[in-house]
């Protein structure tokens, strides 16, 4: 629906925290495993839903928050990348947020992802099963 590759996986849950945990467990987990990273971080949006910060808090995962433009109510993708680091295991986008109903920039986001090796999480809620059909 979404126009993947084959090469593309994703995962539908039932909803809520259950997603967002079982994503950074996974992440936490699998960059313990291949790269050593003991002392995780993820990047995210302060407009990103609370249950991130949540998840973090009972996993010991830090949370590196980026602060959005006061005027457009959206963050860059430079903003991001400036928070990536040898210990960040993945960056968090939403489509759309709740606070303002913007969309992170999915497609610069991802080649981000790509080019630190570092997972991506797209928090879609309501917006991954409405937006095929916007």
């Amino acid at each position: 629906m979404l126009n993947g590759t084959p090469e593309m996986t994703g995962l539908t849950t039932s909803g809520g925290s259950e997603s967002v945990f079982l994503s950074m467990l996974a992440h936490k987990r699998y960059f313990l495993r291949e790269r050593g990273i003991s002392k995780p971080n993820i990047v995210l949006s302060e407009t990103a839903h609370m249950c991130f910060r949540k998840a973090a808090a009972y996993q010991s995962i830090e949370m590196k928050i980026v602060n959005v433009d006061r005027k457009t109510l959206t963050n860059s993708p430079e903003q991001f990348e400036a928070a990536i680091d040898s210990n960040t295991i993945c960056i968090i986008c939403s489509v759309p947020n709740y606070p303002y109903g913007t969309i992170d920039p999915i497609e610069e986001m991802s080649e981000m992802a790509g080019k630190y090796n570092v997972g991506l999480h797209i928090d879609g809620c309501m917006g991954s099963y409405l937006l095929p059909f916007v």
